[in-house]
């Protein structure tokens, strides 16, 4: 079948899963090959060179799978390699969309924080974007240096994830209110910082636009598949299977398999 390779979709770990969701909703005739490298996560703290090498590791490895197209379904690899990577590869390197022009419809107080790891806020670029769409606005980029950590451990919904989002956000409750999630794995803690947000703000997946974003470089390049049967997902993880497996879960709501690969 004609197109019928799959796509990519790789990340430091499960944060990725939220964005495959979205991948799968919005193709669902398309194949999908996922990659989490769950063994050495997390990224952000990591230097750039490190998360490059990383990360053209795992897009090699996702190669031998035949992809058509790699997402990279988080936002520390894309602020900080993505031109890098489009440069190198010749298929379809599509990174995070990162929510600014959906901040600036949504906030009415033109207030919006930013929440990502280290490494994607210390990249600027979430800012940067930010500023040009929305010139007038207050931007309030704050690195959230265990979320992503706490997500891999399971701590969601719990006390230590509240003690997080309330050490990180207590400073833009009541001003801020758009909340982007600059990192995949924030996700997972939606409900948890929504609640602490409160009514008042808006928090912002951006899965759904990546997933949109993906659908229209699939188009442009002629690569949507022809098929109408439902595609097929394969998910590997380099590290321990327990937790993705838990979160995959939560994710999907159902079980889902999946394999490990180790470096």
């Amino acid at each position: 079948m004609p197109n019928s390779q799959p796509i990519g979709v790789l990340d430091s770990g499960v944060g990725g899963l939220t964005v495959l969701k979205e991948l799968q909703q919005l193709l669902p005739h398309e194949n999908f090959s996922y990659l989490g490298d769950s063994g050495r996560a997390p990224y952000g703290p990591r230097p750039v060179e490190e998360i490059q090498a990383f990360t053209e590791q795992m897009i090699d490895f996702l190669l031998t799978k035949n992809v058509k197209a790699v997402v990279l379904a988080c936002n520390t690899i894309t602020v900080n390699c993505l031109p890098a990577l489009q440069a190198k590869y010749s298929i379809p390197i599509i990174g995070m969309n990162l929510a600014n022009e959906a901040a600036n419809q949504i906030s009415k107080k033109k207030s919006i924080a930013i929440l990502g790891t280290a490494a994607t806020i210390a990249s600027g670029k979430h800012k940067e974007a930010l500023e040009k769409t929305a010139p007038d606005a207050r931007i309030h980029a704050i690195p959230c240096y265990d979320f992503a950590a706490l997500v891999e451990a399971g701590h969601i919904g719990d006390e230590k994830a509240m003690d997080a989002i309330s050490q990180y956000l207590s400073p833009v409750r009541g001003d801020a209110d758009a909340v982007i999630l600059g990192c995949t794995h924030y996700p997972f803690l939606a409900a948890d910082i929504q609640s602490f947000m409160g009514d008042s703000a808006t928090v912002i997946d951006p899965a759904a636009l990546t997933s949109e974003d993906t659908l229209n470089v699939l188009k442009s390049h002629g690569l949507l598949n022809e098929s109408s049967e439902a595609g097929k997902l394969d998910i590997c993880f380099t590290g321990d299977l327990d937790q993705p497996k838990n979160l995959a879960k939560m994710a999907f709501q159902k079980e889902m398999s999946i394999t490990s690969h180790q470096w």
